[in-house]
């Protein structure tokens, strides 16, 4: 999986884009972050103002699948 069809399950799921960001930006108060950061992939959880890392993925395919559970586990 890439990110564009993380971006499209994400959207065929309903799930509400104000709690991830997909590419690096913060959401608005609380959500996961899915960003690019040099050869690796870092997922985080934003929450007030403060991000913090959750897990460092070294692919794309993994990285994206990941952030899908971490989703579907907390913000559904």
């Amino acid at each position: 999986m890439n990110v564009l069809e993380l971006k499209a399950l994400l959207v065929a799921e309903g799930f509400d884009p104000a709690v991830y960001s997909i590419n690096g930006s913060s959401p608005e108060y609380e959500g996961l972050i899915l960003r690019r950061m040099g050869a690796d992939w870092v997922i985080e959880h934003y929450e007030r103002g403060v991000r913090r890392q959750l897990e460092v993925l070294t692919s794309e395919d993994q990285a994206c699948r990941k952030m899908h559970t971490l989703l579907s586990k907390h913000f559904r």
